[in-house]
């Protein structure tokens, strides 16, 4: 696995070629071992995960006057059920890689199946994570101006503008993300008279120019620092200004003041689970070229844990801190 893989591709278990992947399987069984029962635990929150969000999209579908929170929440599930569906199809190649290494099944999964799936599954995982986290970012945008700007509301946090916000991440990200169905290519190779699709680069995928752009600069600003930094921002914002209007409205408190508390704190929190499963590996991301293999691995498993943890928990939080969901 080559540092530039793991950059351009942050929240899955990369490989650089289909021939590593190959080379590396009968030699190296703590991997296997590690990375096959670290699946399991994955698809486990996972199932969980997408029951959870599951409700919350069918609670949220028959409330008839949608507000612009309920549609930002239900954007968020959607794209967050993307994102464990798209995990726990990636793990079928780890188990696939341990039957195979424990000769239960022979490796027509690893010889023909992977590369289409590296190919197609890791463009979903980075498409449905970045617009998992800027759709955090928006949550946290409205909420703040609602709590610190509450006459801007109507301008800026309309029903109609949350509508177009949500379009619009969802584009940018798509599009911006499309760069790794270009870097990437199938061709056949082939091996005793049999014909195997492996991965290479293309002329895109070779430019250093390019990479660079790429894994230097678009990936730690959009992923990590830019979202992470307004999303700090904002939450230390808003309990700062939620404290201190809850005691000065402390004796004349009304229905609709306690539904905006109500809002407040699901928002914060959200805000609060995010920051805590992506700052690790926002930290770590920088130092992943000059850590060791099993090091690297093992921190990889833990960011892919934890950012399914994040994509699950939002029922939780809905449940726990909204007395009408």
């Amino acid at each position: 696995m080559t540092s530039q893989n793991f950059m351009m591709e942050i929240h899955t278990d990369e490989v650089a070629t289909q021939s590593l992947a190959d080379k590396t399987v009968d030699s190296d069984a703590l991997r296997v071992y590690l990375q096959f029962y670290s699946s399991l635990v994955i698809v486990v929150v996972g199932v969980i995960g997408i029951i959870g969000n599951a409700f919350v999209i069918r609670g949220f579908m028959q409330v008839k006057n949608k507000t612009a929170t309920i549609h930002l929440c239900l954007s968020l599930a959607f794209v967050d059920s993307v994102v464990l569906l798209s995990q726990m199809v990636w793990q079928l190649r780890s188990v696939s890689v341990f039957l195979t290494y424990k000769n239960i099944i022979g490796s027509y999964y690893t010889s023909f199946v992977n590369p289409y799936h590296f190919y197609i599954n890791n463009f979903l995982i980075a498409t449905s994570s970045l617009c998992t986290t800027w759709l955090t970012v928006l949550i946290g945008l409205t909420r703040y101006i609602a709590v610190c700007y509450p006459l801007r509301v109507s301008r800026f946090c309309s029903l109609g503008i949350v509508r177009k916000s949500i379009l619009a991440i969802i584009c940018i990200c798509v599009t911006l993300n499309s760069i790794i169905l270009f870097q990437w290519k199938i061709d056949n190779v082939e091996v005793n008279n049999v014909s195997y699709p492996m991965l290479a680069k293309t002329q895109l995928g070779k430019c250093e120019i390019c990479s660079f752009v790429h894994r230097g600069i678009t990936v730690p600003l959009l992923y990590f620092v830019i979202p992470l930094c307004l999303l700090i921002c904002m939450s230390v914002r808003l309990i700062y200004s939620f404290s201190k209007a809850t005691k000065r409205r402390a004796n004349m408190v009304s229905q609709k003041q306690i539904q905006e508390n109500s809002l407040t704190v699901i928002s914060v929190t959200i805000i609060l689970v995010f920051v805590v499963c992506h700052l690790p590996i926002a930290i770590y991301f920088p130092l992943y070229p000059y850590t060791d293999f099993y090091i690297s691995l093992i921190i990889q498993i833990l960011n892919n844990l934890l950012q399914m943890i994040n994509s699950s928990v939002n029922c939780v939080i809905y449940l726990t801190l909204s007395k009408s969901f």
